[in-house]
């Protein structure tokens, strides 16, 4: 068992696809590192609506206040920054355009850590597709990245974690981030009791805590091999 040290990181980069994955996947370890974070959300959440309220807006309008509830949970959180693609959710191009947009930001923000859903179907617990899609335009990028040397990559929802971190402090700040995307509350009550709940209950147990965050540290020279990459000397 392997403690992620997330102490070390100062740039942290998380590319998730819609605007609650930060906070439900990855909310303990944002809030602990150091309010550095750039928040990357390349979906508007305009197909999760659970709440016949918001039937009579149109797409942009629903996103818009979607939007406005990252805001809310970033604030809580600390995020830095908060950078909205504006796809519309299973519109989420996995192609050049968008590998090239993750690379833009890998140059602009020189991560020192980059955080993203797990790309191997089989070993996610929530396949769903905006996030293999996000998870495959970024491991592109990242094995792509010419400074891709100088930091860490880690994903999360995923069955083979192999670093955790103990949320057992911040859990509170993390569900009241989460409790910001009232329009979820719908779908939160069904998918969160057991991502957030259940899951971090089993990898707590697991480091001896009481709740815990897992990822899968990639080893990335291994997995630019697997994608037919060769580094440059």
């Amino acid at each position: 068992m392997l403690k992620l040290d997330y102490q070390k990181y100062k740039r942290p980069l998380i590319i998730t696809a819609h605007p609650d994955d930060l906070e439900g996947f990855v909310g303990g370890l944002s809030y602990l590192l150091s309010h550095n974070v750039v928040s990357v959300v390349f979906a508007g959440g305009n197909l999760g609506m659970w709440d016949s309220t918001y039937e009579h807006l149109s797409a942009e309008e629903y996103m818009q206040i979607r939007k406005a509830e990252s805001s809310d949970g970033g604030k809580i959180l600390g995020l830095h920054e908060i950078i909205h693609m504006g796809y519309y959710d299973r519109h989420i191009p996995v192609n050049e355009t968008t590998v090239q947009q993750v690379l833009d930001q890998l140059a602009q923000y020189r991560p020192d850590v980059v955080v993203s859903f797990e790309y191997f179907h089989f070993s996610t617990p929530y396949p769903h597709p905006d996030h293999i899609a996000i998870a495959t335009i970024v491991r592109n990028a990242v094995a792509r990245y010419e400074l891709n040397h100088t930091l860490d990559y880690y994903v999360c929802s995923t069955l083979f974690p192999n670093r955790f971190v103990d949320v057992s402090a911040v859990r509170r700040i993390k569900l009241d981030a989460l409790a910001c995307h009232t329009t979820q509350k719908g779908l939160n009550g069904i998918i969160f009791p057991f991502f957030e709940r259940m899951l971090s209950k089993l990898w707590g147990i697991y480091i001896g805590a009481d709740y815990a965050e897992a990822y899968r540290k990639v080893h990335i020279p291994k997995m630019q091999k697997r994608l037919g990459i060769v580094e440059t000397p």
